[in-house]
């Protein structure tokens, strides 16, 4: 009798089940303790305010994707543009580069390079494997020019050199050439790549003369304690209110280089200089400085330059690009005029400090 009570005994706290006559008062006040605060902490990581996965309170940053970030309470929830976020695995996987080469011109062989150049490009454009192919030519310096050619498949490059086109351009152009051309390769971030076309009327239409568009390319070096996600969702988010908002902004493009994920560039299109100096007293650009201010070595690194291929027209983005990730603008909107209502919960000297500490924002 007593052997097979103690081996019930023994059965019952293996599989996790006391009898409740083995269990004294001071017993039964721990048990009740320990599932109180497993259920507070339950609660405070998957709350309705909280990430199911990091437990993040909702913040500032906007880089977020419509069916990602409204959980199934409709409550707004952090957008993590990390390389290994499943949801955006296509911008990192896509087939799509964008080549900067950059040229240096001998003085007086400018329009001669202009002409070569462009007769090229409205061949290039033409191309399978080829979405865009952009002349622009610096404003201060108009012997610097740079060739952005926009490949949708990995051997696109491979292909465009081995073009009749092309071959009789570098020929032509050879002793133009006051530097060796240099080039960089980047992945599109914004729009998404699909976007990257041109109208293939463009290789029938010649530019217009006095008819170019200012282009402002700023390069931007992030830093190394930190990765590159906040910096792309506020900056996505940047790139889409403008194209909204600003109705002379022609284009907004986001780019990372391939060989390094620190080292990005904004291509800005607008119709004139004055449309773009007015983009720096937005709301959504000065919201985005204060955002990005402490991830980043400095945004001031900005060379101009005016469009010469292709014409004006074929220099604008449907402003439908900017809906393509399906973000809910107004939602976002509404939450940055309530941190604003409310104060900010944490500045961002103040989170950096924290996280220098080894202190997470949720904590």
């Amino acid at each position: 009798q007593s052997s097979s009570s103690n081996t019930k005994t023994r059965d019952n706290l293996l599989l996790g089940q006391i009898p409740p006559k083995m269990l004294r008062p001071y017993q039964l006040f721990f048990v009740a303790f320990c599932w109180l605060v497993a259920s507070t902490l339950c609660f405070t990581t998957s709350g309705p305010k909280g990430n199911a996965v990091t437990g993040r309170s909702r913040s500032k940053t906007a880089g977020f994707r419509k069916r990602s970030a409204i959980t199934m309470n409709n409550d707004f929830q952090a957008y993590n543009f990390g390389l290994d976020d499943p949801s955006i695995d296509f911008l990192w996987d896509s087939d799509y580069s964008s080549v900067h080469v950059y040229v240096a011109t001998k003085p007086g062989t400018e329009k001669d390079f202009i002409e070569e150049s462009i007769q090229n490009a409205k061949n290039s454009v033409l191309e399978e494997g080829v979405s865009r192919f952009d002349i622009l030519q610096k404003v201060n310096d108009p012997t610097q020019f740079q060739l952005l050619e926009v490949y949708n498949n990995r051997g696109g490059g491979i292909a465009h050199k081995d073009t009749d086109h092309y071959k009789k351009w570098r020929a032509n152009v050879a002793d133009m050439m006051a530097l060796d051309r240099r080039a960089a390769t980047y992945r599109p971030l914004f729009p998404v790549p699909s976007e990257w076309t041109t109208d293939s009327k463009a290789a029938e239409t010649a530019p217009a003369a006095g008819q170019s568009l200012f282009v402002a390319i700023t390069a931007i070096k992030l830093k190394d304690r930190f990765d590159d996600s906040r910096f792309i969702g506020n900056t996505l988010y940047l790139c889409e209110k403008a194209l909204i908002e600003e109705p002379q902004c022609r284009r907004f493009d986001l780019l990372q280089n391939v060989e390094d994920n620190n080292d990005l560039i904004m291509l800005k299109v607008y119709d004139n200089e004055a449309a773009y100096k007015a983009h720096f007293d937005t709301e959504h650009k000065q919201e985005w400085d204060e955002e990005v201010q402490i991830l980043t070595f400095g945004t001031d690194c900005t060379t101009t330059w005016r469009t010469v291929f292709p014409a004006a027209p074929f220099w604008t983005w449907d402003k439908e690009v900017a809906a393509q990730r399906d973000v809910d603008l107004d939602y976002l909107d509404m939450l940055f005029q309530q941190d604003k209502d409310e104060g900010p919960r944490v500045t961002t000297a103040e989170t950096y400090k924290l996280k220098e500490y080894g202190i997470k924002d949720d904590q």
